[in-house]
């Protein structure tokens, strides 16, 4: 066998292998600089927002965002008064850590859909997004639109 061509048959394989590294590198700066400018911005959904709000405690050892409003339900019978208290917790908590998130929070169970809070008309939203969490027999819904 002629010593020569197996010699150039090994240039142009390795010819090959520094093109695809060019191009593969060039693909993955190309697709990076795309999400770097990317005019969207990180969106929470209803379900990341149920979450904080069952695991969130904004005083030491008052409970979660949903342990407080199911206490403060309970210790006034469902009244309409606890449901305001129990929409001014929720209120505070959606307004401080999500400002500018279009929400309503109801209670389906006990209250039958009654809102407990909201700051904005859903038949005005186009795009909602909404999520149930249930807490001591409590079942919470929440949507949210931006």
């Amino acid at each position: 066998m002629d010593q020569k061509g197996f010699i150039f048959t090994g240039d142009v394989v390795l010819g090959l292998i520094l093109v695809f590294i060019i191009l593969a590198t060039i693909s993955v700066q190309a697709n990076n600089s795309k999400n770097l400018a990317s005019p969207e911005p990180l969106m929470t959904t209803a379900q990341d927002l149920m979450e904080s709000m069952a695991n969130y405690e904004n005083k030491p050892g008052a409970g979660s965002i949903f342990e407080q409003m199911v206490t403060v339900l309970e210790k006034e019978d469902l009244n309409e008064n606890s449901q305001q208290k129990a929409g001014l917790i929720a209120a505070e908590f959606i307004n401080q850590t999500h400002p500018g998130l279009k929400y309503n929070l109801t209670e389906v169970n006990h209250l039958k859909g009654i809102t407990l809070s909201a700051n904005d008309f859903m038949s005005e939203a186009n795009n909602i997004n909404s999520a149930q969490r249930n807490f001591k027999g409590y079942c919470f819904q929440l949507y949210i639109w931006y």
